[in-house]
């Protein structure tokens, strides 16, 4: 679980660190420091979507553990539904206050206009984004790993070859950068579903009733994992914002940094999200023995 979560975030924030490697090449340090104001912001809406993603996966993975596969296909379903909305919400309200959220990290000038070109194009995947993380923490809740992982690899794959293509090839620079995630973002998604939906037939049809009886079971373990993934850019976002006095090239070595440290850390994350499925089933199959192993 850990070592095939280990290489599809590796391939990830590799990517991410290229991504930005071939913005520096274009010469404009307000580039990078644009991608960092962008990027931050961005990271409080992913920071949500991993906090969602746990709650789908504990309670499909405890459903999976007692054996009632329609109970955890249920609660695959209400997870998604909720997840979906949550994310189409606060994805709406960053679109309609980009330039004042931006603002509030320090972005301005033309700086400012260079992130929100490249964060209004990707503001509208992001729900896709939360899904594709909701789907991929589904494969994992039923132990497929390895199609978690190589969801991941394609996406970053997709990224790769086009980053230069859209950058340079057709000059759309910065927003070409954007652009290419916005494939990849669709490219994981569109895998993952797949291979929840087809292959493991996981999700199943919810009555309003069954959602509104699982919506707080979804929210006991959702609202402290967010809360506590929102912790890391928070902190983040006041360290740009106090940069952001020293110009764009103090903001840029923070994008830069920011893209690093992730790839460096790659095992670390990996390893948390590879202990809540396991532990879940075997809590579900009331096999505290294993658990405490």
């Amino acid at each position: 679980m850990t070592g095939t979560a280990s290489v599809g975030l590796v391939a990830m924030f590799a990517v991410d660190v290229a991504d930005l490697y071939f913005i520096t090449l274009l010469g404009d340090q307000r580039l990078v420091a644009a991608v960092g104001y962008a990027g931050t912001l961005l990271y409080f809406l992913l920071s949500l979507g991993i906090g969602l993603q746990i709650a789908l996966g504990a309670l499909v993975a405890r459903a999976v553990g007692t054996g009632d596969s329609e109970v955890a296909g249920q609660y695959c379903s209400s997870a998604l539904i909720v997840n979906a909305v949550v994310a189409a919400l606060v994805a709406a309200f960053a679109w309609f206050r980009l330039p004042e959220l931006l603002g509030l990290l320090g972005a301005d000038g033309v700086t400012l206009d260079f992130a929100l070109s490249y964060a209004y194009i990707q503001l509208p995947v992001v729900p896709l984004l939360i899904l594709a993380m909701s789907l991929s923490s589904g494969l994992r809740a039923v132990g497929d790993a390895r199609r978690s992982m190589m969801g991941t690899i394609y996406a970053a794959l997709a990224n790769a070859a086009l980053d230069p293509l859209f950058i340079f090839g057709f000059g759309w620079g910065i927003e070409g950068a954007a652009w290419a995630s916005v494939v990849a973002r669709i490219v994981v998604f569109a895998y993952a579903a797949r291979c929840l939906f087809h292959i493991h037939r996981l999700p199943r049809p919810v009555s309003l009733t069954t959602l509104g009886r699982h919506i707080p079971a979804i929210a006991v373990i959702a609202l402290p994992a967010v809360l506590t993934n929102l912790a890391t850019p928070l902190g983040g976002s006041l360290v740009l914002r106090i940069m952001s006095q020293f110009g764009d090239g103090a903001v840029a070595a923070i994008a830069v940094m920011a893209r690093l440290t992730p790839l460096v850390f790659a095992a670390v994350f990996a390893v948390s999200g590879a202990i809540g499925p396991i532990v879940a089933q075997n809590a579900g199959a009331c096999r505290y023995d294993r658990v405490r192993r």
